[in-house]
């Protein structure tokens, strides 16, 4: 028994590898604008220009957008007369990192630098191999296609080269905490004295926490707040966070003055989402965005001020938009409003402190989860993860259940995903940050039947269509944070829409009966061309003319930007443009 757990282990950490190869190549190859480098029969060799290194391989599948798979052997250049050698996964690992090292000049910061890359790298692939390993070892739980498509996001981003390392988070708080690991555990309650309450409200009936707790609970509530009841009110906290806050010398006094209770755990357990810090409460049907002091790929999760205000601007100018954008087939999920514990007495660096620490957002649920039948909902992230040698994706599973025809099935998934929110960001100048993990599709019998995007602290707002359609300054500050020039709104939808989540999604489908994807870039063109010809919006026509038109995309510099410790104002690098180059194609 103890021999097949370590086999087990073993192969967990083998695949964990696999995929942090995977990603630190990819990431090397886009960043470094190799896009094509295929010799014969699907091979390839990388020459590094710092190092004087080469690697090579073959590829199993090759991307034009570069979501390659690779063969489980790599090689590396001896001398002339060895030729290659087979090497290990940490090798290819460790010669990448070496590549990019060189991007830092000064030799000691340069040390460092790679000493916290390969730290991080290695706690991205250990949690990745934890992740397996509960994967491999226990049965999916009977529970709907949404819930575990949220909690099984195992290995992350594609493009990231440390896409599951968290920093703060010890094995047992994994095991408490991860969705991967299948976790569900009751919020933790702060009652607010109105003093020192920070709050803004976008559709108030439907903004309040109490509904997550039974009447038993919040008549335990009323008799420990007493006379004094109706001037507190609750602040959800996520249970790690709470512990966290509880060390805050300016949060222990605070409950001795009585201006914080501490209620402790209440409620039915909530379920994490994908992103760790997002938990959905079943009972209630909506999402809670939590602050979380712990470093979760790039950067601490916690809710600054300016990033709730962005979420609370987007929120009210879509909420005030929305029945004329929004359908059947095309849903946003609106931030309902936000609540932060501020003590007035306060200096404003504690209080600064205090609000992103502890600043909750509280986002509308999905109507049909509500329903008790199990509806085919999928987090997009987790629709198009696969690994050669681990599992396909689920998407190739539906299509070969449904045995769809690729073609009429991404033309029909583009007049859900790309059609509204083309026609949403060339009309009203709003930019969602529709990638992968923000996204939602709903199937009927694998057909693609409604998109919903969540998550509005990634959105953009051209501030030429603010000023047009007069929200300035009734719905928005002229220093509104989700401000942005068109260009940088427009900048930001072809990343987040097109590369990340049409790239990701296309290749996907073109790995499922090993297409070109050029073949599958040609239906987005004639969607395009479609929408050329024909739509009445004088400025949507415009925006499909220049995604057919423009020879690059955008895309995120991950690793770059990860090395140079620059992943909250991250670099960007230009890619060709598949749908201008599937044109000849």
């Amino acid at each position: 028994m103890k021999h097949k757990v370590l086999e087990k282990k073993t192969q967990c950490r083998q695949l964990a590898e696999r995929s942090a190869v995977e990603r630190l190549l990819n990431a090397y190859l886009r960043e470094n604008r190799i896009f094509d480098p295929r010799t014969s029969n699907e091979q390839f060799t990388i020459s590094m220009k710092k190092s004087g290194k080469k690697i090579s391989g073959s590829f199993i599948y090759w991307s034009p957008i570069g979501h390659h798979t690779f063969e489980e052997v790599f090689y590396k250049y001896v001398t002339e007369e060895s030729g290659f050698e087979e090497i290990t996964a940490q090798e290819v690992i460790e010669t990448i990192i070496e590549e990019i090292s060189h991007l830092e000049k000064d030799r000691q910061l340069r040390v460092k630098k790679v000493e916290s890359l390969q730290r991080n790298i290695e706690n991205s692939m250990t949690k990745t191999g934890m992740y397996l390993k509960h994967a491999l070892t226990n049965p999916q739980k009977e529970r709907s296609v949404y819930l575990n498509s949220e909690q099984s996001l195992l290995l992350g981003h594609p493009f990231h080269p440390t896409p599951k390392s968290s920093e703060g988070f010890s094995e047992d708080d994994l095991a408490e905490f991860g969705p991967e690991l299948g976790a569900a555990f009751p919020l933790y309650y702060f009652a607010i004295s109105s003093k020192c309450l920070l709050e803004d409200v976008v559709l108030e009936d439907n903004f309040h926490f109490q509904g997550a707790l039974s009447k038993h609970e919040l008549l335990e509530v009323k008799q420990r707040l007493g006379e004094q009841y109706e001037e507190y009110k609750l602040l959800p906290l996520h249970p790690w966070q709470a512990r966290y806050l509880l060390g805050f010398e300016e949060v222990q006094i605070a409950i001795a003055n009585g201006m914080v209770i501490n209620l402790g755990k209440l409620g039915q357990p909530a379920y994490p989402t994908s992103s760790i810090r997002t938990v959905w409460n079943k009972t209630q049907n909506t999402f809670y965005k939590l602050p979380l002091h712990v470093r979760i790929t790039n950067f601490i999760r916690t809710n600054p001020l300016e990033q709730v205000k962005r979420t609370m601007d987007a929120a009210k100018v879509i909420a005030h938009i929305r029945e004329s954008y929004e359908t059947d087939s095309f849903r946003i999920l609106v931030e309902l409003g936000y609540r932060a514990l501020s003590i007035p007495e306060s200096s404003e660096e504690v209080n600064e402190r205090l609000i992103q620490n502890t600043a909750v957002l509280f986002r509308e649920g999905i109507d049909v989860l509500k329903k008790e039948r199990d509806d085919e909902i999928y987090v997009t992230a987790s629709l198009l993860e696969e690994l050669s040698g681990w599992r396909e994706s689920e998407l190739a599973k539906l299509i070969k259940k449904h045995n769809y025809n690729d073609e009429e099935w991404l033309k029909q998934y583009l007049s859900i995903t790309l059609k509204p929110m083309l026609k949403l960001f060339a009309e009203t100048g709003v930019s969602l940050e529709a990638h992968v993990q923000n996204s939602l599709i709903q199937f009927d019998e694998g057909w693609p039947k409604t998109c919903y995007v969540r998550d509005l602290e990634g959105v953009s707002i051209s501030r030429n269509k603010a000023e047009a359609y007069s929200w300035l300054p009734e719905l928005l500050a002229e220093d509104s944070p989700v401000l942005y020039s068109e260009e940088e709104a427009w900048f930001r939808f072809n990343y987040y829409v097109v590369v990340n989540h049409l790239g990701h999604l296309i290749s996907s489908l073109g790995k499922v009966h090993q297409h070109d994807e050029h073949k599958l870039w040609r239906v987005v063109r004639s969607v395009l061309l479609e929408i050329e010809r024909t739509a009445s919006s004088p400025p949507l026509r415009a925006y499909a003319q220049k995604l057919l038109q423009s020879k690059t995309l955008p895309a995120k510099a991950n690793l770059i930007s990860r090395f140079q410790e620059c992943g909250e104002t991250p670099l960007f690098v230009e890619i060709p443009n598949p749908i201008y180059e599937s044109e000849g194609a």
